[in-house]
């Protein structure tokens, strides 16, 4: 079976629950996706949801405390999702592929009131984990794999348990 289209308007928060997946993320949201799947029973076809998306969401927030995060210095043991320090964001970008049990993110652009943020990052869908790596970009473009590679961007790493990372 193949599923292929855009909803628009979607709350952000309720994208990935076909995927039993809770990511802390508001925000009005657009999402595209061509996917296919195979099986009879929707567990079935759900787990059996392979191929891209793309997300775009606006005017939201996640629940992670970037500024903070970008600012210190080595592991922060304790932090991960917090409702209470949030990162509002103007616009996310996110252009994902969904396969094997894993959401994989090659693009993924935030423009916040403090910059732009950018990076890359996945999710095991099967062990609730994600493993990301995000940059403090210009206020203007996302970085490029060249400027990654020529610059040495502010960055951090979000990573663990999907409930709690650190």
């Amino acid at each position: 079976a193949r599923l292929a289209g855009k909803l628009s308007d979607v709350p952000i928060e309720t994208c990935f629950d076909p995927l039993g997946v809770h990511v802390p993320l508001s925000g009005a949201s657009n999402l595209k996706v061509d996917f296919s799947t195979t099986g009879s029973t929707y567990d079935e076809l759900a787990r059996g949801l392979e191929g891209p998306f793309r997300l775009k969401a606006r005017k939201g927030t996640v629940s992670v405390d970037l500024t903070r995060l970008f600012a210190g210095s080595g592991a922060r043991q304790g932090d991960g999702w917090n409702s209470e320090n949030i990162t509002a964001f103007d616009e996310l970008i996110a252009e994902c592929r969904l396969g094997a049990g894993h959401i994989w993110c090659e693009n993924f652009n935030m423009k916040t009131e403090q910059g732009l943020i950018s990076g890359s990052g996945d999710i095991d869908l099967g062990q609730k984990t994600l493993d990301w790596r995000l940059f403090v970009a210009d206020h203007a473009a996302p970085l490029n794999d060249s400027q990654l590679a020529a610059e040495t961007p502010p960055q951090v790493s979000i990573s663990g348990a999907l409930a709690q990372p650190v």
